[in-house]
This record gives structure tokens, C-alpha cells and sequence, in this order.
């Protein structure tokens, strides 16, 4: 969604008659005001997918540690590990309000959740909470695609976010 929101910004650009030009300037500022932060309920699909190893898997689940990663430049980074999913996905909104910082223009959220609908509305509407409800725009809830969900497993949550366009 975060490049959904990109594009679209590009596509509101070309409708009011912009140029290639000015939409590809709106696309490429839109980039920079993007962002996507997403935690992982379990470790065991990361472990079957081969991305991390077992030692890792078993000392993760015992300490019931729930890695946040976000996508930086097409690629998935590790951000911090945190304890239990209630303060992960604290942690993840206070990186997304640090990222859309004062921002004076519109925000757009995405609440995207792997086979967690319940807690993944629940997420949507503290995220919408912290931010001025004059600035948020759009505000939608989204299930990842089946490919994401068989890497991150069920309950996998993140937040995508465009703020400023």
C-alpha cells in the first residue's frame, strides 16, 4: 500500500492535468514521505522459509520476542526486537509518528494484517489516534498478500504510511 499511495498521489497529479514531469517530481517526493514498519507474531515462518535459523527461532519464541522490520529501498530490515506483541506494535506506531514527524499535510495510514483482522482494526484506529484527525486522510485496513503472509505467518501486523502529498 505504501506504493499504492504513491502512485495514487502521481494519478491525483495527471488529473488535474500535470504534466510527466510534474508527476514524476510528485511520485519521487511521495517516495520520500513513504514508509512501511510491520512486526512479526511468530518467528517459526521466518524459520521454514529459511530466513533465519533454529537456535534463533527457539530463543526468540522462549523470550517471546517479536521482531519489528521495515522495508527500506526494497529491502526488509531489522529495526529492534521487542517483548510481547502489545509492545511491538506500541513501538511500531512511535516509529511511524517519529517518521511523519510534525507533518502539516495530509497523513494516509494502512493497517495491513496476516489472518488478524480483529488486531489489526484495533491497531488502525490507535494509529489514526496519533495524529491529528484534521491531517488524516485516508485510513484504510488491508490483509498482505498471500506470498508476504507466508513469510511473516498469522498474525504478522504493519503499518504503511504517506504523509505530506
Amino acid at each position: 500500500m505504501a506504493m499504492g499511495f504513491q502512485v495514487l498521489s502521481a494519478a491525483r497529479m495527471a488529473g488535474i492535468g500535470a504534466t510527466l514531469e510534474e508527476c514524476k517530481a510528485v511520485a519521487e517526493k511521495a517516495k520520500a514521505n513513504t514508509g512501511v514498519y510491520f512486526v512479526l507474531n511468530t518467528l517459526e515462518f521466518l524459520h521454514r522459509g529459511g530466513r533465519i535459523g533454529g537456535a534463533q527461532a527457539f530463543l526468540g519464541t522462549m523470550l517471546n520476542m517479536k521482531p519489528i522490520l521495515e522495508l527500506r529501498d526494497g529491502r526488509i530490515e531489522a529495526v529492534e526486537r521487542v517483548r510481547t506483541i502489545g509492545k511491538a506494535t506500541e513501538r511500531l506506531l512511535d516509529l511511524v509518528e517519529q517518521r511523519v514527524g510534525t507533518a502539516q499535510g495530509p497523513v494516509r495510514l494502512c493497517v495491513v494484517h496476516a489472518n488478524a483482522e480483529k488486531e489489526g482494526q484495533a491497531l488502525l484506529e490507535r494509529a489514526i489516534k496519533r495524529f491529528p484527525s484534521s491531517l488524516v486522510t485516508d485510513a484504510v485496513l488491508s490483509t498482505v498478500s498471500p506470498v508476504l503472509g507466508t513469510h511473516a505467518g498469522p498474525g504478522a501486523l504493519g503499518v504503511a504510511f504517506m504523509h505530506s502529498m
